[in-house]
């Protein structure tokens, strides 16, 4: 499944928004590639696109770690970036875990069934 997501990193006074997508989600944090690198532990303001039918999640996140992508084994100018939510309010974290959850159960009905 894949998630749209903008990160929004809060510079000097100067800020500047970055729009990705992630297929890697959990209710603690994300992974997103970014087509430049982010500093470890800084700061940043997410907006996370569910498609569930609600508004998007926004929430702060935490830079844990970034290092350049590689796609088929190939480099990139692309970064992996794992982002830590931070202050995400209880409620925001049990949707993220309810979309999740539907979003498996909707994977094991689309699977076809095996002939024995």
């Amino acid at each position: 499944m894949v998630v749209a997501c903008d990160v929004f990193v809060r510079g000097d006074g100067n800020g500047y928004s970055l729009s990705t997508m992630t297929t890697n989600l959990s209710s603690g944090g994300l992974c997103v590639m970014l087509g430049k690198p982010l500093r470890k532990f800084e700061l940043v303001s997410l907006k996370i696109l569910l498609n569930d039918k609600e508004p998007p999640l926004e929430c702060m996140g935490k830079i844990c770690w970034s290092i350049p992508a590689k796609i088929f084994k190939r480099e990139t100018s692309a970064y992996d970036t794992g982002i830590e939510f931070i202050n995400m309010a209880k409620t925001a974290g049990d949707r993220i875990d309810r979309f999740l959850g539907d979003q498996e159960k909707l994977k094991v009905e689309q699977q076809p069934e095996e002939e024995y």
